[in-house]
């Protein structure tokens, strides 16, 4: 179960890493090429920013909620809380 839990965490910090490392923040901000890197995102699938913000927003959120409840269930599993 740490494996999962570490895989998830690394997979949320990538994504949110790769956003800021292109925008400078999570949301919006400048790309190498000026644009804001969900704007980009948004015009590549033909939808509006705002929906593709608050999907990412969304995607963050559940895997930050499931890998803390795996974590809880892992340290309940292991006896180190009740």
């Amino acid at each position: 179960m740490h494996d999962i839990l570490s895989q998830e965490y690394g997979l949320a910090g990538s994504i949110g890493g790769v956003v800021y490392a292109q925008t400078g923040n999570t949301t919006s901000g400048s790309s190498s090429s000026g644009k804001p890197l969900l704007t980009l995102v948004a015009g590549i699938l033909g939808i509006d920013q705002k929906k593709v913000e608050d999907a990412f927003t969304q995607a963050q959120t559940e895997a930050q909620t499931k890998a803390l409840d795996n974590r809880l269930k892992d340290l309940v599993a292991k006896g180190k809380i009740t």
